[in-house]
């Protein structure tokens, strides 16, 4: 059975609402972001690439100069991980190691010049998804999405929190706009969520 035809099954057999309505929101958003994943890995090994060196690329575009280090913080990998991907990155003459200048024993990534083309590349193809996943919903239906999902985000990273950080919260303190939350802009990045970008980067050598 392919990838594909799983795929539909496991959708309608979260639909059918055997569980209760909490498991089964759940399971589809479990299933949206699977989706979306599978159809991101279709698109960048289309281009020779893979989902992991995406979003290494798209994390250098917007903060040039990171360090392994920095890199797999953000990634929410091991360094060992970061540094795999850029030796494949490097071996593309994307990405270039150059020393710290304060700290020579830290090396900081940057992309060269012929990684233009590729983000302009993956933005176009960020676009095309988002537009997918919202082919078929009215403009207010997608507002309403958009901000049912920033909600259930700020409630799980605010369940993250260690409890003397929620110490004197009021109720709406999730939503005060001069939170560090509602201060963030969260638009839709299909290809973002942590270390789930590169859970394939062991199995795809391109």
């Amino acid at each position: 059975m392919s990838a594909a035809n799983r795929s539909h099954i496991n959708i309608h057999d979260t639909e059918r609402g055997d569980d209760t309505d909490r498991a089964d929101l759940l399971l589809l958003l479990h299933d949206v972001a699977r989706l979306t994943r599978i159809e991101t890995d279709r698109r960048a090994r289309a281009q020779g690439m893979t989902r992991a060196q995406w979003v290494m690329v798209l994390k250098l575009a917007r903060h040039p100069g990171l360090s392994q280090k920095d890199l797999a913080e953000l990634l929410e990998v091991e360094p060992m991980t970061v540094a795999r991907l850029t030796d494949r990155l490097a071996e593309r003459g994307l990405v270039e190691r150059r020393a710290d200048p304060a700290d020579r024993r830290i090396w900081r990534l940057h992309l060269r010049d012929q990684a233009a083309p590729l983000i302009q590349q993956i933005q176009t193809e960020r676009a095309a998804i988002a537009a997918l996943i919202t082919r078929d919903l009215p403009a207010p239906m997608r507002e309403t999405t958009e901000q049912a999902l920033l909600a259930i985000k700020r409630s799980l990273a605010e369940a993250m929190q260690p409890d003397e950080h929620r110490e004197g919260e009021t109720p709406d303190a999730a939503n005060d706009p001069s939170d560090r939350f509602g201060n963030s802009s969260f638009p839709a990045r299909p290809l973002h969520s942590a270390s789930s970008e590169i859970d394939e980067c062991h199995n795809h050598r391109p």
